[in-house]
C-alpha cells in the first residue's frame, strides 16, 4: 500500500516539477502529471493562554517530534510534493517568519481576493487532472480491503446507497453537499461535461444521480438523502469529538449516525482545530490515534471510512501572523501544524488502507490555496456549491464538493466490481 501510494507521488514528481516548483505552473505541464491516474462561523480555538500552556515547551523539542510527523510513510501529493515558499513541514522555520516572508506576502495579496473566486470575467482554466488526481485511486490491498468492509456493512443492514458526513466547521457547511439533494430548491448544481463524465457510475447515471433522493427515512427531521441528512459534524469540533460519549443520550456521535443513517460509508474530515490545539509533538501521536479509533469503530461497524486531508491555514485576524515573545500562538505556527495534520492524516490512511481524499492538493493551485477570506475555511463561488464548472471550481468548497463525489464514485465502484 504505502508503496504504491509512494509511487504515484513520484509520478506525479517527475511529469510535474513545476507544481513542486510553482503552483501558478502553466495548467499544460500539470495536466500529464494528473493524466494517468466560508461562509460558516469560524472553527473554534482554545484561548491564547490555554494554548500557551499547552505548547510550553520549547520549539526545539517540537522541531524533533515535528520531523519525524511530517515524513509519512505513505504519501499523499499533498505531503510528498508541496514545497513552496510560502509553506512548511517543521517548526523549524519558525524564526524564518517575518513581515515580507512569502506567507505573509501571500496573505496580503491574495486572501482579501478569495471572496472573488471564480468571478473573473474569463474563467481561469481548470486543472481538471490534478482534482481527479486528488481523489486517490485505490490500489489492489486497498480494493479488497475496501470490499471487506463494505462486506460485513451488509450483513449488518447498511445501506449501499447512504453515506454519512463526519467532521467540524467544514463538513456541517451548508454549501457541502447540501446543494446536490433532494428539495435544495435555493441550491443551483452545474456539473461541466468533464466533471459529469468524471462522476458517471454507468452510461447515463452521474454519483449525484445515485445518491440523490434515496430516502433515509425519519432521520430526526423528516425525510431525507445522504446530502442533506444529519451530519456527525459541529463547529470547533475536533477528532476527540466523534467518539465522546454523551451521558444523555448514551452514545457518542460517531454511534448515533451509524444507528440513524445505517451508511455504507462516511466521509471524514478532521485537522483544522486539533492543528491549533495540539502541541506539534502531540500531532503525530493523540491527533493521529483518535484518528485511528474513528476508522477502526466505523470498520467494526461495517462502514468504510474515507479520509480527508483539510486545507491550508492562512491569516486569521485572531492571531498575528509570526511568532511573537511570550505566546506561541501565529498564523505560521498553525500554518505548519496544518502540515503535520496533513501528514498524520495520509498516514492513517495509508496503514489502514482506507480511501484519501487529497483535498489539501486539489486547492493549491487556487487563489489563496482556496481557502476563504477568513484565512480557516475554504472559499465559496458566489452561485453556490453546486456550481462545478470552470467557474465554481476556482472556489475551495466546490473543489471539495468535487473531489468527494469523486471519491464516492470509486469506492461505490470498488465495491461493486465483480470479483
Amino acid at each position: 500500500m504505502a508503496g504504491e501510494r509512494v509511487k504515484l507521488s513520484c509520478l506525479l514528481a517527475v511529469a510535474s516539477c513545476a507544481c513542486a516548483c510553482d503552483r501558478r505552473a502553466s495548467v499544460s505541464a500539470e495536466i500529464d502529471a494528473g493524466a494517468s491516474a466560508a461562509t460558516s462561523t469560524a472553527s473554534e480555538r482554545p484561548p491564547a493562554s490555554s494554548d500557551d500552556a499547552r505548547d510550553a515547551g520549547s520549539d526545539a523539542d517540537d522541531v524533533t517530534d515535528a520531523g519525524s510527523t511530517a515524513v509519512a510513510a505513505c504519501a499523499a501529493p499533498s505531503v510528498a510534493l508541496l514545497t513552496a515558499p510560502d509553506d512548511a513541514r517543521t517548526l523549524a522555520a519558525l524564526g524564518a517568519c517575518s513581515p515580507y516572508d512569502p506567507f505573509v506576502t501571500m496573505c496580503d495579496d491574495e486572501q482579501p481576493a478569495a471572496a472573488q473566486c471564480g468571478q473573473q470575467a474569463k474563467a481561469l482554466p481548470v486543472d481538471m487532472a490534478r482534482m481527479i488526481a486528488s481523489a486517490l485511486p485505490l490500489d489492489a490491498t486497498t480494493t479488497t480491503h475496501v470490499r471487506a468492509i463494505f462486506a460485513t456493512g451488509r450483513a449488518k443492514g447498511r445501506r449501499a446507497d447512504i453515506f454519512a458526513l463526519v467532521g467540524d466547521s467544514i463538513t456541517i457547511d451548508h454549501s457541502f453537499l447540501r446543494p446536490f439533494g433532494v428539495a435544495s430548491y435555493d441550491q443551483r448544481v452545474v456539473l461541466s461535461p468533464a466533471v459529469r463524465d468524471a462522476l458517471l457510475v454507468d452510461g447515463e447515471r452521474t454519483v449525484v444521480d445515485l445518491f440523490r433522493g434515496v430516502a433515509i427515512g425519519d432521520a430526526g427531521r423528516g425525510s431525507y438523502d445522504s446530502f442533506r441528512a444529519p451530519r456527525a459534524s459541529k463547529i470547533g469540533a475536533r477528532a476527540k469529538w466523534a467518539l465522546s460519549y454523551s451521558t444523555a443520550l448514551h452514545t457518542t456521535p460517531l454511534d448515533d449516525i451509524v444507528t440513524t443513517l445505517s451508511p455504507a460509508y462516511a466521509v471524514i474530515m478532521y485537522g483544522t482545530n486539533d492543528a491549533q490545539w495540539f502541541a506539534a509533538n502531540e500531532i503525530g501521536k493523540e491527533f493521529a490515534e483518535q484518528l485511528r479509533s474513528i476508522v477502526d469503530q466505523l470498520e467494526t461497524r461495517g462502514v468504510v471510512p474515507i479520509l480527508t486531508t483539510i486545507p491550508k491555514h492562512l491569516r486569521d485576524k485572531r492571531f498575528g501572523d509570526c511568532p511573537t515573545q511570550g505566546s506561541t500562538s501565529s498564523n505560521w505556527r498553525y500554518a505548519i501544524q496544518t502540515n503535520m495534520a496533513n501528514a498524520a492524516i495520509a498516514q492513517v490512511a495509508c496503514e489502514r488502507q482506507i480511501p484519501l481524499i487529497d483535498f489539501r492538493y486539489a486547492l493549491d493551485p487556487l487563489v489563496a490555496h482556496g481557502v476563504g477570506p477568513d484565512g480557516v475555511h475554504p472559499s465559496l463561488y458566489y452561485r453556490g456549491g453546486g456550481v462545478l464548472d470552470e467557474h465554481g471550481l476556482q472556489c475551495g468548497f466546490n473543489v471539495r464538493n468535487f473531489v468527494t463525489l469523486r471519491m464516492l464514485k470509486i469506492v461505490r465502484d470498488a465495491v461493486t466490481a465483480p470479483l
